[in-house]
């Protein structure tokens, strides 16, 4: 009997928690909503003239979604891009309208599109990756608080197309052209060979 009776009360507890954990959820509207607007530094998403918090569904011309967390009107949270059939093509993370931390996108085919890391104050900062629809790398960077210290760019035949550093005299390396390659010495001078 006394069983029955935790279980009963256990029970209780959580009918009336489920109608609290609805309300807590966020909401979800579309951009299209009348109700939506900017405040006048255009900074600030209002929602019936106060700062939204909740997500925001923006469909994209390609036919694409994005889902968008916002709190108190700023971009704070998750962004999520999805492509027509709902598989994920990309995902960021935003703090106060910033880009913070790993942002990565998707090919429709599950391919890496893009690797890009930022740090608390929106910087890029770290490793950047592009690659190319068949899962070949396209573009390497390097970048520390938004300031690129190196960068390599391939062809799509696998050849590097571009390899260089940027030091205090200059851009340092292979640089890419149609015609000829060019560097750059520790003088600054451009050569072309």
């Amino acid at each position: 009997m006394l069983n029955n009776l935790f279980s009963l009360k256990g029970l209780m507890g959580i009918i009336l928690l489920i109608p609290l954990l609805i309300s807590c959820s966020p909401t979800k509207i579309k951009d299209q909503d009348p109700n939506l607007s900017r405040d006048p530094s255009g900074l600030i998403l209002l929602y019936h003239d106060k700062p939204f918090t909740g997500i925001l569904e923006v469909k994209l011309g390609t036919g694409n979604k994005r889902e968008i967390e916002f709190l108190n009107g700023k971009q704070d949270g998750s962004m999520k891009e999805f492509y027509e059939d709902e598989k994920l093509a990309a995902h960021y993370i935003y703090k106060q309208g910033e880009k913070v931390g790993t942002h990565k996108g998707w090919y429709e085919n599950g391919n890496l599109r893009f690797h890009y890391e930022y740090d608390e104050n929106g910087n890029l900062h770290g490793d950047v990756w592009e690659w190319t629809e068949n899962g070949k790398v396209y573009l390497y960077k390097k970048v520390e608080h938004g300031k690129e210290i190196g960068q390599k760019i391939w062809r799509a035949d696998g050849k590097i197309y571009a390899n260089y550093l940027y030091k205090e005299s200059g851009l340092l390396g292979l640089t890419g052209g149609k015609l000829c390659r060019t560097v750059k010495g520790e003088d600054g001078k451009t050569k072309s060979y």
